[in-house]
């Protein structure tokens, strides 16, 4: 395929979001309309005691690609960001703080969301930053 027909991308674009989870409910976090790909990210949470079951969950295109419990990426032990599209870059469980990783290269044709599912009645700090391009006309 000739480079000249490969999709153009615009200037990397940036997200970033500093907020708490909502108690006992999801919390949208990222949203991002167009088309185009991540280029990788970050989700910082702070201060979750037992949050085991408190999930995390990426869509693209308006369908669920991916859902993963905090205990099951500490469990599976999920560290490199090409084995999962969500995957564990530090889990402190004396302070209670956990580092996510977003992995790079996922494309999108209309969307992408990362929600934060918090199933224990508590509100979490959540603090995250994405960088990805949407895609220009030829």
């Amino acid at each position: 395929m000739p480079l000249d027909s490969r999709p153009n991308y615009g200037s990397p674009l940036e997200i970033s979001q500093d907020t708490n989870a909502t108690a006992s409910d999801w919390k949208e976090f990222f949203t991002v309309e167009g088309k185009g790909f991540i280029y990788g990210g970050w989700v910082y949470i702070d201060d979750i005691l037992d949050a085991k079951l408190d999930r995390i969950n990426l869509q693209i295109d308006g369908t669920l690609d991916f859902e993963v419990t905090l205990e099951m990426l500490e469990f599976v032990d999920l560290t490199q960001p090409l084995a999962s599209p969500i995957y564990k870059i530090k889990f402190d469980l004396v302070n209670w703080n956990y580092t996510l990783g977003i992995m790079p290269g996922l494309s999108f044709e209309r969307s992408f969301m990362l929600r934060f599912g918090e199933l224990h009645t508590r509100t979490p700090r959540i603090i995250g930053h994405i960088t990805y391009a949407l895609q220009t006309e030829p």
